[in-house]
């Protein structure tokens, strides 16, 4: 028996059918106010939206939320800054085999500390 207010599939979008597995409408009861809001004349999604999701949808491209504010935080802080704490706060692994990089694991300032690196030879400008 189908309800009457579940779409088709074939109604749905592809961000509706591919990250949220329904309508958005029925997320929200004004989804129009909640969802979207117009931006140097286009239509965009809100920060509620997207951290209700969990996704960005843009194109045919489904960005992760945590992702995208990463994204967005790194334009906003000095360059400088943000090369010293990816350089003493994050780690990457290269798999020498496939070349291929690990998931991003965190460095503590002690254990980056004990390292011996010549950061101060590293450019920061």
């Amino acid at each position: 028996m189908k309800h009457a207010e579940s779409a088709p599939v074939d109604n749905l979008t592809s961000f509706e059918r591919n990250c949220i597995g329904g309508p958005l409408k029925k997320l929200f009861r004004g989804c129009d106010d909640i969802a979207y809001i117009s931006y140097n004349g286009k239509r965009c999604m809100t920060v509620e939206t997207l951290l209700l999701t969990g996704y960005l949808y843009c194109g045919d491209h489904v960005y992760q939320a945590f992702s995208v504010m990463l994204l967005q935080v790194a334009l906003l802080v000095p360059r400088k800054v943000l090369r010293t704490f990816n350089m003493l706060l994050l780690r990457w692994y290269m798999d020498p085999k496939h070349g291929t990089l690990s998931e991003l694991r965190s460095c503590t300032w002690y254990h980056a500390s004990t390292e011996n690196h010549q950061l101060d030879g590293a450019p920061l400008a």
